[in-house]
């Protein structure tokens, strides 16, 4: 029994050891345990005041540039909008103005009309290696345009030979793209590429020498876009509900053309390097919607 009594009275004493320590080492992991919580809210606390703190004055100031943008879009939108509807007589165009009209609408459309071909027919192998019909769009409507703003407004493009060049050069590029994306099929398609530029960009200049009337010159160009796209599907590409909806859309988008000229005169100067390019892809993406809405593609 003493024995037994001394074993127990070990066992009791280390038992109260192990207590003992357990609840030192409990100690240390809630000093810890308050130290990293306390070097935690310290953290968080710089956090909010380096990010958090400014928040609030970060989305106002947000808020405040998106509505400015807002504005600004509105306003431009609405003077676009109101150019688009004017109908009050084009300021007067000398005769050496209307022939410099004639001579940049040969230009461009000389250039558009081959580049096609050659883009549609010569390097479609090679630009389907690189990349499919969606990397030629957005080389069409993003990084082309883009690169001609740059160019126009950065290197500070002046003089009449250098606009034709740079405005030669980007067409070139532009229209190639098209020619691929509507490959082996430009005799069908240039038509509409070309022949509605060729109404939009000659008829006006025509119809203004001899008045100065916009609903006659507008109304000169709607019929004669019309009656021309209405004739080569009458006689080459057939008559369907696809053929009729880009004849429409077509002349819609020359007589916004037409508007748009007479409203910032950019015709005059060779300043429509732009808004050609805009217009040749528009033809292409009208020519791609019609056929998707419709279900067929020819």
């Amino acid at each position: 029994m003493p024995q037994d009594a001394s074993d127990g009275y070990e066992r009791l004493t280390d038992i109260a050891e192990a207590a003992k320590n357990e609840g030192s080492e409990l100690k240390h992991v809630l000093r810890d345990v308050y130290r990293n919580y306390s070097e935690l809210g310290s953290d968080i606390h710089d956090y909010y005041e380096k990010n958090l703190k400014k928040l609030p004055e970060t989305v106002g100031q947000t808020a405040n540039d998106l509505y400015s943008f807002s504005q600004t879009f509105k306003e431009d939108a609405n003077k676009f909008l109101e150019s688009m509807m004017e109908l009050s007589p084009p300021e007067k165009i000398s005769g050496f103005n209307i022939s410099n009209l004639f001579a940049n609408s040969i230009f461009l459309l000389v250039i558009a009309t081959f580049s096609r071909c050659i883009g549609s027919y010569v390097t479609a192998p090679v630009f389907g290696i690189i990349f499919l019909n969606v990397g030629a769009i957005i080389l069409v409507v993003i990084v082309v345009p883009i690169i001609a703003t740059y160019v126009y407004q950065n290197l500070k493009v002046r003089s009449l030979a250098e606009k034709r060049i740079a405005c030669a050069g980007f067409i070139f590029l532009q229209s190639a793209l098209i020619g691929f994306i509507n490959q082996n099929d430009w005799l069908e398609s240039v038509p509409f590429s070309v022949l509605t530029q060729i109404i939009s960009s000659f008829s006006y200049p025509l119809i203004l020498a001899h008045t100065d009337n916009r609903q006659k010159i507008l109304g000169f160009v709607a019929g004669s876009s019309m009656i021309f796209h209405l004739a080569h599907g009458f006689f080459f590409s057939g008559m369907d509900g696809a053929f009729l909806t880009i004849a429409i859309m077509y002349t819609f988008l020359a007589i916004c053309l037409i508007q748009y000229s007479i409203a910032f005169r950019c015709q005059t100067d060779f300043d429509m390097m732009l808004l050609t390019m805009q217009y040749v892809f528009l033809i292409s993406v009208v020519r791609m919607f019609a056929f998707v809405s419709f279900g067929k593609e020819k």
